[in-house]
C-alpha cells in the first residue's frame, strides 16, 4: 500500500495523510501511520518526503488515531503535525507561483527560570498568553503553532524582504508587552530566528538555518 502512494505523490503531486500499516523495527511487527508529500522544483514533482507515527507506542498509551489531531492541547494552537502539513503548502505555492515565504522561529528567554521560581502551571499560562497574542498578531497574514515547550513557529508570505525586519519586531514586541501572568509581574525577553524559503528551497535545510539564527540571537544576550 505504500508503495502505492508513493507513486501517487509521485505522478499526480497527492499528499497521503496518517495512512495506517506495519513495519519492522528489533524483530517486532509495529503499527505505524504514514504521512507522505511531494517536494518540488521550479513546478515538477522532484521527489516526496514523509514520516511516520510509530501507533504502537501510542497505543500504549491509550491513544487512538482518530484522537491524534494537528492542534496542540496545551495552547490550540497548531501542533507539529500541524505545521509540518502547512509548511507544505507554503512549499507547493512557492514552487507554482513563486511566492517566498519565511520561516520564524521564536522562544522564550530563559523559560525554565519562569517555571522554577513560579511553577510549571504559571508557566503555562505564559505560553498560553504567548500562544494568543501570536495568534492575533499573525492573523489571516499567516500561520502560528508551537513545536514544543516554549518554542513557537510563525511562517508567512511576503513580497519584499524588508517586510520581514518589521514584522519580527511586530512578533517580539507583541510576546515582550505581556507584563503579568496570574497576577504576577514578569518581564519576557523574546528571541527569534528567521531564514525565506528562496535562500535554501528545501524544507530542512530552511528549518536548520532559521535554528542557526536563531541560537546566535541567544549569543547576543
Amino acid at each position: 500500500p505504500y508503495k502505492n502512494d508513493e507513486e501517487r505523490v509521485l505522478a499526480y503531486g497527492e499528499q497521503t495523510f496518517l495512512v495506517p500499516g506495519n513495519c519492522i523495527c528489533k524483530g517486532e511487527i509495529r503499527e505505524i501511520a504514514a504521512s507522505k508529500m511531494p517536494i518540488y522544483r521550479d513546478g515538477e514533482v522532484i521527489g516526496l518526503m514523509g514520516y511516520f507515527l510509530d501507533m504502537s507506542e501510542w497505543k500504549s498509551k491509550g491513544i487512538q488515531m482518530d484522537k491524534i489531531t494537528l492542534k496542540d492541547t496545551l495552547t490550540g494552537s497548531l501542533n507539529f503535525l500541524g505545521l509540518v502539513e502547512s509548511v507544505l503548502r507554503y512549499q507547493e505555492n512557492y514552487a507554482f507561483n513563486n511566492e517566498d515565504f519565511a520561516l520564524i522561529l521564536l522562544d522564550i528567554h530563559n523559560f525554565h527560570n519562569f517555571n522554577q521560581n513560579y511553577g510549571q502551571e504559571w508557566g503555562n499560562h505564559l505560553l498560553q498568553e504567548m500562544a494568543e497574542r501570536l495568534k492575533k498578531t499573525v492573523n489571516l497574514q499567516g500561520i502560528t503553532g508551537r513545536l514544543n515547550g516554549d518554542h513557537f513557529l510563525v511562517v508567512r508570505q511576503f513580497e519584499e524582504e524588508s517586510e520581514i525586519e518589521g514584522y519580527l519586531r511586530q512578533l517580539t514586541e507583541t510576546v515582550e508587552n505581556i507584563q503579568k501572568i496570574d497576577g504576577i509581574p514578569c518581564t519576557v525577553y523574546l528571541h527569534t530566528g528567521c531564514a525565506c524559503y528562496s535562500e535554501t528551497k528545501d524544507l530542512q535545510r530552511l528549518f536548520l538555518l532559521a535554528e542557526e539564527r536563531l541560537q546566535e540571537s541567544k549569543k547576543q544576550v
